[in-house]
């Protein structure tokens, strides 16, 4: 994966809670064999809607046949928002079920960051969620529900606001302002320095040849 140090782009705004899983990759997208494809599918169910191109004998409903287009009201659907590289969410982003697709999903879509608030004793994202990003160079920011919606805020009147994520330094810049945020240290290394799962067992492959051929 791509190490993760600075970056520079706009957002897109989700100012839901409790965006689950299912709802960022539905389940029926789960058979597909290959781990890349799916930004397309991301949101799937929020992005479309159902649109009624033909009817034969309304009255009885004997035929009616169906296309799926864009649903102009879902928030990634607006023009403002597309090209964003940065998502400000709502709390308890990615709760649900473990599926590592969901975040292979805003990957895949374009999206570097997911930035969402802790509210309460709620945190800005699920566990399991939080770590498969690690895993894949997503890097999720928890700020307060305050600095969330006052970021929010700066990009509805300002769509190409450009937000700086800088994660040496722990701060995000928006709108003249700086926020900081916090990250378990060996994390902060991974993403820094591009390492997924393998790549680091990889660092020990020479110890390992050496172990495979001892035995």
């Amino acid at each position: 994966m791509q190490p993760f140090t600075t970056i520079t782009g706009t957002a897109a705004v989700l100012d839901r809670a409790n965006v689950d899983t299912d709802a960022i990759i539905p389940k029926q997208f789960l058979k597909r064999v290959p781990r890349t494809g799916y930004g397309p599918f991301l949101f799937y169910d929020w992005k479309y809607t159902t649109e009624t191109i033909c009817k034969i004998d309304e009255e009885k409903c004997d035929y009616i046949l169906t296309k799926e287009v864009l649903d102009p009201v879902f928030e990634l659907n607006k023009p403002q928002f597309h090209n964003a590289s940065i998502l400000l969410a709502g709390n308890n982003f990615g709760c649900g079920s473990s599926r590592e697709h969901a975040v292979w999903a805003l990957v895949q879509f374009g999206f570097k960051a997911i930035i969402a608030p802790k509210v309460g004793d709620i945190p800005a994202f699920a566990d399991i969620f939080r770590n498969n990003s690690y895993k894949n160079g997503l890097l999720t920011i928890e700020l307060s529900e305050e600095e969330v919606k006052e970021m929010m805020n700066a990009v509805y009147q300002d769509h190409k606001l450009p937000i700086t994520i800088n994660l040496e330094n722990q701060t995000v810049i928006a709108a003249d302002k700086s926020y900081s945020f916090t990250i378990d240290q060996s994390n902060k290394e991974k993403l820094l320095n591009g390492l997924d799962d393998i790549s680091i067992t990889m660092q020990y492959e020479n110890e390992i040849s050496s172990y495979e051929k001892a035995i």
